[in-house]
């Protein structure tokens, strides 16, 4: 059974989507603001962590909390992570699925709260059932070495820094790279712009 960290600081939310995603099989840990949000990562099991964008702080203060805790997860603990907003921006989007200044995205992906909870499950869904396998041999098959150091590009990797020597040992560190980050939703996402009949 996979473990969701729900954190949100409306308790409305918070019991109705548990209840949501509960029912659907998943064992779902709430949090109201980012200290409990970090205290349940350091000390449980989370295969999935839902954040809300707008937490409210341990002074009561609104900031991006949910962005900022994505954005450690992002460097520490791998976690996956899907950022959840109430007033969706392309901003907000962008920096929460692309991330800022380069470097690792903080997020899988971002959702807004109106856009309903079949949608944030398709998401989770999305997030948790990815095969590396599946993925790495697609790669290998559709993308040549130039395609392959072109898409490492786009995402931020130093291809020349991935182990191995040929495309296959390549394509398998990429995936091992985001995989391990718990971003695969993000390579995914790259590969499906260039190859959208294979991913």
């Amino acid at each position: 059974m996979y473990t969701i960290l729900l954190a949100d600081n409306d308790s409305d939310y918070l019991t109705l989507t548990k209840e949501f995603l509960e029912k659907r099989g998943f064992r779902v840990v709430i949090a109201a603001n980012p200290t409990a949000t970090r205290k349940i990562i350091a000390e449980q099991h989370i295969d999935l962590a839902i954040l809300d964008l707008r937490l409210v702080d341990d002074r009561d203060e609104y900031d991006k909390s949910g962005l900022h805790v994505a954005r450690e997860l992002a460097w520490g603990r791998f976690v996956p992570r899907i950022v959840i907003s109430n007033a969706a921006t392309l901003n907000n989007m962008r920096e929460a699925v692309i991330g800022e200044g380069g470097g690792l995205a903080p997020a899988s992906n971002f959702f807004a709260k109106r856009e309903g909870h079949e949608v944030l499950l398709a998401a989770v869904h999305e997030v948790l059932t990815l095969d590396v396998r599946h993925i790495r041999c697609q790669i290998v098959e559709h993308f040549n070495e130039s395609e392959l150091r072109n898409l490492c590009f786009d995402l931020g990797v130093d291809f020349e820094s991935l182990g191995g020597q040929g495309k296959a040992d390549k394509a398998r560190e990429l995936v091992a790279f985001f995989e391990r980050r718990g971003l695969i939703a993000i390579l995914v996402r790259a590969c499906r712009q260039q190859r959208p009949q294979h991913f």
